[in-house]
């Protein structure tokens, strides 16, 4: 297996497992990478639908956007299991 898929697995099984969070929650969590490799996983696995942004949002304005697994990130998530 790759390492960026490694690497994405990781991430959605925290987040599965770990809850939402901004990215850098996540990253604090995880430190499966370093940041700038984590920005661009992060950005990828949101590409394919796999992460979303978290619905109503009190820290938006705060720039603590929150984000989480989508339907299909947990649905992946359950079948490498």
């Amino acid at each position: 297996m790759g390492m960026m898929k490694n690497l994405g697995i990781a991430l959605l099984e925290d987040m599965c497992f770990g809850g939402s969070g901004s990215r850098k929650e996540i990253w604090d969590r995880t430190q499966i990478c370093f940041w700038p490799q984590f920005k661009r996983l992060f950005s990828s696995m949101k590409a394919q639908g796999m992460i979303e942004v978290a619905p109503l949002q009190q820290d938006v304005d705060n720039g603590m956007i929150q984000f989480q697994l989508t339907k299909a990130g947990e649905d992946f998530v359950q079948s490498v299991q």
